[in-house]
Parts: structure tokens; sequence; C-alpha cells
């Protein structure tokens, strides 16, 4: 995967996860649909792309992860 690529794929997730935490901080969005959502899903197929690249994980991303691990604690 090229880095113009990698980068397209890291600003995508980024966004969707703007949005996601967005949703989640809104109270849009339960833990329990947080837990299900075909967005996490997706955001973290990227972020194993990412991973595997050894790319840095944009901050949207990293505060998702952040707040996915906080809810797992719960």
């Amino acid at each position: 995967m090229s880095t113009s690529e990698l980068d397209r794929v890291a600003h995508l997730a980024d966004r969707l996860a703007e949005r996601t935490l967005d949703a989640l901080e809104r109270g849009e969005l339960s833990t329990e649909e947080f837990r299900d959502s075909p967005d996490l899903a997706l955001i973290l197929g990227a972020a194993n792309l990412l991973q595997k690249a050894r790319a840095e994980f944009p901050p949207n991303m990293r505060r998702l992860a952040e707040k996915a691990a906080e809810q797992t604690q719960i």
C-alpha cells in the first residue's frame, strides 16, 4: 500500500472515529450500540492496516481507542 493510500485510509478512519465519538458524547449511541457498531469494525480494520504499516494513528482514532478501553473497564 502506498503512502498516499495509507494516508487516505487514516484520514477516512479518523473522520469516522470523530463521528462515532461525537455520537457517544451526545448520548446518541449507547455502550452496546458502540460495541456492535459496524463503523467500529471499519475503524478497527483501518487500525490493523495502519499498525501493519507501522503508521501513526490519527488523533480521533487514538481518542476512540481510549474510549473503548474505558467502556471495557466499566
